[in-house]
């Protein structure tokens, strides 16, 4: 079973998820062979029913019996003593928004391109600011979702798209929006538009104040695009932020560094067995660029 679908069944009960309904079966009737969901509740609450131990005798039975012993209660040695339920009640589950980003972000993660932009289509048509009242499913976590599904396909411009449509709704982008806007720019690349914004999460401040994701993005996107001496500006800014580098910051710096050794060498015009290496999985042609 796909996870997508363990997802669905596992908020299956709740009314809130009613509302991705037609969202999902839109995306399920293209993309039937990996997501299987059902409409509406696939469990409901059980009902107890009691059922006696021993089957009621018929007239005949009964009549060759005889008439029935009364039989005694055994008591007890002790005093009986009232006992007082003292569990407070249950609260019952109640769905949430992160409910519903959970639920959508394990559902796109499955789709392909073409079932995206139809689930976007549907999904800012139920979200239109012209609703009254306005829908729930309006949050930013879950048009950052969307952001998010569209840069893993490489479709830069939906990205921007959905962050038009968030403003325009009067939604506030968060940290982790701003991250995901980042990281299609590191992909471009676009060093510059990268830069500008981790300016306005630095003028901003607060919440949205940038750590260490955000720096090593943008020394990124300058290492992807060959300005190497502007990258590390961006490590020496961090460090006098105050923000303490990573791991993975020292990764970045790594590979971006023996991205400029290769580049220097093939300049020269002189190649060795180490060229082969820099440029394999863990370089720059590697999965983390």
């Amino acid at each position: 079973m796909p996870p997508s679908t363990c997802t669905l069944a596992a908020f299956g009960h709740s009314a809130r998820f009613q509302a991705w309904a037609p969202l999902i079966m839109n995306m399920a009737c293209s993309n039937s062979s990996r997501l299987c969901v059902v409409p509406k509740p696939i469990w409901s609450p059980l009902t107890l029913r009691y059922h006696s131990s021993r089957a009621k005798p018929n007239a005949a039975q009964a009549a060759s019996d005889g008439p029935a012993v009364p039989t005694k209660k055994p008591t007890s040695p002790l005093p009986l003593v009232p006992t007082t339920n003292t569990e407070p009640p249950r609260t019952p589950l109640i769905a949430t928004p992160y409910t519903d980003n959970i639920a959508l972000n394990s559902t796109l993660a499955t789709v392909d391109h073409a079932t995206l932009i139809s689930a976007y289509t549907h999904f800012i048509s139920e979200t239109s600011p012209t609703k009254i009242p306005p829908s729930h499913l309006s949050t930013p976590h879950n048009f950052t979702t969307f952001m998010r599904a569209f840069v893993r396909r490489r479709d830069l411009p939906s990205v921007a798209r959905v962050l038009e449509d968030m403003w325009v709704r009067g939604l506030e982008p968060t940290r982790h929006t701003y991250s995901v806007l980042l990281i299609a720019y590191a992909i471009v690349p676009d060093p510059e538009a990268a830069l500008a914004v981790l300016d306005f999460m630095h003028e901003a401040g607060g919440k949205l104040k940038p750590e260490a994701p955000a720096y090593n993005l943008v020394m990124k996107a300058y290492f992807a695009a060959g300005n190497f001496e502007k990258a590390m500006s961006i490590y020496s800014r961090m460090t006098k932020a105050g923000c303490v580098p990573t791991e993975h910051t020292l990764k970045v710096i790594e590979r971006g560094m023996a991205k400029k050794e290769m580049r220097e060498r093939l300049r020269m015009g002189g190649t060795d067995g180490r060229d082969e290496k820099v440029g394999g999985s863990r370089g720059v042609g590697g999965k983390g660029w």
